[in-house]
């Protein structure tokens, strides 16, 4: 909730900055500032029983959101994201989680070469994964 709170200020504090742009950021600051509010009272409405359906209206209001922000960004010029860093943003955390997994395999196979007894279903998990993934990479 906080964040969606300083993400609407944040929009609004640009519209005095960027006026040729002031509809789209005045309708991503009241998305933002709705969506703080509704979540501020979702958060009130969840209980410790399993038949409560408030997470359904959580899920909902992320996807309204996302929806928003993008019909917003492909309608209204300056703030498509083509023109700012995100596309290079995604290719840099791509190859952050995929380095991860590479650490993540190595550190079980020099387990498993240090101590030929030390297999575990997880070391054999990624060892297996990664045979598969290696070989669906040299089909295509």
């Amino acid at each position: 909730m906080a964040s969606r709170v300083v993400l609407a200020v944040q929009y609004g504090l640009t519209t005095l900055r960027k006026p040729d742009q002031r509809k789209g950021l005045a309708i991503m600051s009241a998305t933002n500032g709705a969506a703080a509010l509704v979540y501020l009272g979702i958060t009130f409405r969840f209980t410790d029983s399993t038949n409560s359906r408030v997470f359904v209206a959580w899920y909902i209001l992320g996807f309204v959101e996302t929806f928003v922000v993008f019909l917003v960004s492909y309608k209204i010029k300056g703030l498509e994201f083509l023109t700012t860093v995100l596309p290079e943003r995604m290719k840099m955390a791509t190859l952050l989680i995929l380095g991860e997994g590479v650490i993540v395999v190595a550190e079980h196979v020099s387990t498993v070469v240090k101590n030929a007894n030390s297999w575990s279903m997880l070391a054999y998990f990624f060892a297996s994964s990664t045979s598969v993934t290696v070989e669906i990479e040299d089909q295509i």
